[in-house]
């Protein structure tokens, strides 16, 4: 039996070195520590200025804030309400997906702070639908699809609609370029030609991924269902209507007659002061061993995606963002991910068992018992 080749770490972040593009240097730091530079926050003063500026006397609420159960945007609603006396309103995009904690975590939030919570309800049998084809794909592809239903967006999408259809002139998102995985910057300069390449590679990674070379037509069956499932989702929602931010945006974003600010460029905070705060004063709870992305039932899925290519889940990859950035320490970085990587499986099996999914993907989940164990 062969050993398993021993996984080195960086010695700052918690990246494996076989994440895509990664190297290490003498001292053990890897390229994405050296290459990164501290994101400024503009401060209070800034947001409240920017959202006095705003405010209209002719609306009923002053902001809304999309709301998932998590901890920032808890901390986000927590802080208008409390720090800025802001009239808000809450927007909660329901999936169908969301563990019970994460609804009585937003439910709690809005009670304490006398704040309306609004649910956007997605159909659930049409989203049970979804999974099931996502791995039945993979299954198919013997390698996993990612089950990600787009919530963020989504999110997003009908968070600015109910503002703009309300007549509310701010939305305080609470996504951060912290949440993405770690990317190398200016790695192709911004040309002509790399316009092109990044076509191409939109082009060939889809057959890549989904192996179209081949002639199974079982799975072009899923993925035609797969993609129709989605659409069909999103346009329950009406996302494809919304005027959204592009992704990473700094600025605000003007939607209509909505400003959208991302809260993160104004305030960042260590977790642990925000989860003590929202813990202290909005009866917040997570999981033993976690609190981050415990909200969406689905979330377990993109770990295992992430663990099986990389090495790490998919949080993890946003641990080694918030150590760089200096809001969370390596040693409970480490702790966390050892957690999520011992319960990863249980999650999964709890999953499959809540929505009668027991059958599907087996194949696929047992290739990665190696990583697992």
């Amino acid at each position: 039996m062969e050993n398993k080749k021993e996984i080195a770490y960086c010695k700052k972040c918690i990246l494996p070195d076989r994440y895509p593009e990664i190297s290490l240097d003498e001292q053990g730091i890897c390229n994405f520590c050296l290459a990164h530079s501290n994101r400024a926050v503009l401060g209070g003063e800034a947001l409240a200025a920017l959202v006095n500026s705003l405010k209209r006397s002719s609306s009923q609420y002053d902001c809304v804030v999309p709301v998932s159960g998590g901890k920032d945007s808890a901390f986000i609603l927590h802080y208008a309400v409390k720090k800025m006396n802001l009239k808000a309103v809450a927007v909660n995009y329901d999936s169908g997906m969301q563990s019970d904690l994460a609804i009585e975590n937003m439910k709690n939030a809005c009670r304490i702070l006398s704040v309306p919570l609004v649910f956007k309800r997605a159909d659930t049998k049409l989203q049970i639908k979804r999974v099931k084809t996502m791995l039945k794909l993979s299954e198919r592809l013997s390698s996993f699809v990612l089950g990600c239903g787009g919530c963020v967006p989504v999110l997003q999408a009908v968070t600015i609609g109910f503002a703009n259809d309300n007549n509310i002139p701010i939305v305080l998102d609470g996504g951060s370029s912290l949440e993405h995985a770690p990317v190398l910057k200016n790695k192709i300069k911004k040309s002509k030609f790399a316009s092109i390449v990044k076509k191409l590679k939109n082009r060939i990674d889809p057959i890549l991924k989904y192996r179209l070379y081949d002639l199974d037509f079982v799975k072009y069956a899923y993925l035609f269902k797969y993609r129709r499932y989605n659409k069909q989702l999103n346009d329950q929602m009406s996302v494809s209507k919304a005027i959204k931010p592009p992704l990473g945006y700094t600025d605000p974003f003007v939607s209509k007659n909505t400003t959208v600010i991302r809260f993160s460029n104004y305030m960042m905070l260590p977790e642990e002061e925000i989860v003590r705060v929202i813990k202290e004063e909005l009866d917040w709870k997570s999981p033993a061993g976690t609190d981050k992305r415990f909200d969406c039932l689905l979330h377990c899925l993109s770990d295992f995606d992430h663990l099986m290519k990389y090495g790490i889940t998919s949080n993890g990859m946003v641990y080694s963002n918030i150590i760089r950035q200096g809001l969370m320490s390596r040693e409970e970085a480490f702790c966390k991910e050892s957690y999520a990587k011992d319960n990863i499986s249980k999650e999964c099996a709890a999953l499959f068992n809540k929505f009668e999914l027991d059958n599907y993907n087996k194949r696929v989940f047992k290739k990665a018992e190696d990583l697992l164990s």
